[in-house]
């Protein structure tokens, strides 16, 4: 093995991006739309949870020389639980 990620290696990496993204957004909604208070912390464990996997796999790709554009806006760094 020589340590390089292959072409669909790649593209499962963009989907996997693509997806945790995805997910920390839908549970970012649903933390604004939530009457209860534990549900809303819960829903925003959850999103944090998403984006902590996002950006490590963003920066994993990074440091191993796979730069590609950011899907998160930078604006959107925190989440508020």
């Amino acid at each position: 093995m020589n340590g390089k990620i292959e072409t669909k290696g790649l593209s499962g990496l963009a989907d996997q991006l693509q997806h945790e993204y995805l997910a920390a957004k839908k549970a970012m909604c649903y933390q604004q739309d939530m009457q209860d208070q534990q549900l809303s912390q819960l829903c925003g464990t959850i999103a944090a949870a998403h984006r902590a996997r996002y950006e490590r796999m963003f920066n994993f790709l990074n440091v191993n020389g796979l730069e590609g554009e950011r899907i998160w806006p930078v604006a959107a760094t925190t989440i508020s639980a």
